[in-house]
Parts: C-alpha cells; sequence; structure tokens
C-alpha cells in the first residue's frame, strides 16, 4: 500500500514543475539569444522604415496632389 500523499509533498512537486519549467524557457531563451535580439532589431527598423516611409509618401502625395488639382 502507497501511503497518502501530503499538502507538503503536492506543493513540493508543484513548485518543482514550475522550477523545471521556468528553467527550460531560460535555457531556450539563452541559446536563441541572438535570434531573438535580430528580430527585435530588425522589427525596431521595419517599424522606424513604415513610419517614415508614411510621412514621405503622405507628403509627395500632397505635393502631387496640389500641382495637378489645378487641371
Amino acid at each position: 500500500m502507497s501511503s497518502p500523499v501530503t499538502l507538503a509533498t503536492a506543493l513540493t512537486d508543484i513548485l518543482n514543475g514550475i522550477s523545471t519549467v521556468i528553467d527550460s524557457v531560460a535555457q531556450a531563451i539563452a541559446a536563441n539569444a541572438s535570434v531573438i535580439g535580430e528580430l527585435l532589431v530588425l522589427g525596431a527598423l521595419a517599424i522606424a522604415v513604415v513610419t517614415v516611409g508614411r510621412r514621405v509618401f503622405s507628403s509627395v502625395g500632397r505635393f502631387f496632389t496640389g500641382l495637378l488639382g489645378g487641371l
């Protein structure tokens, strides 16, 4: 016969499981840190290009609208 599970044993097992999951996630992040950093930088650059491009094309569009609006 097996002994009954106590609250302390159950909580210890749960905390050990959570600790294992967190450790696995941290190892995966550490192993892929360069890729994650590269994606963050490329994402920031893409957002900057879209923002600047939107302003530039908006200004160019208004220029040609004003230029051709009198036709």
